[in-house]
């Protein structure tokens, strides 16, 4: 995987809507501080989230079990990440988040 540089990483709109053809997900809030929630529609049960840094490293993976699921972003610095929303027998999808320090 190439490199994501901080020019793709701009801040998106928290409820972005997916392209065609892949999972119906909400993920908010962005810009985030504690967690990270995940709406699956009620047809996709399980799937997986991970989280790559602006370098494209993969830091975190998580099993996303029922419609909505609370990721702690606890473990990562401030900055630009990639998550990618993987579920069974559908494309994945990525979208940019922004983890901010809680004031």
């Amino acid at each position: 995987m190439a490199a994501v540089t901080p020019t793709d990483l701009l801040q998106t709109s928290s409820l972005e809507t997916p392209p065609p053809g892949t999972v119906p997900a909400k993920i908010y809030p962005v810009p985030a501080a504690d967690n990270l929630v995940v709406e699956l529609p009620e047809a996709i049960p399980v799937g997986q989230l991970e989280i790559r840094d602006k370098y494209g490293r993969l830091v975190d993976v998580q099993a996303l079990r029922g419609s909505r699921t609370e990721i702690s972003l606890s473990g990562l610095t401030d900055g630009a990440y990639v998550v990618t929303l993987i579920c069974p027998d559908q494309p994945a999808h990525s979208r940019k988040i922004t983890k901010v320090s809680r004031k």
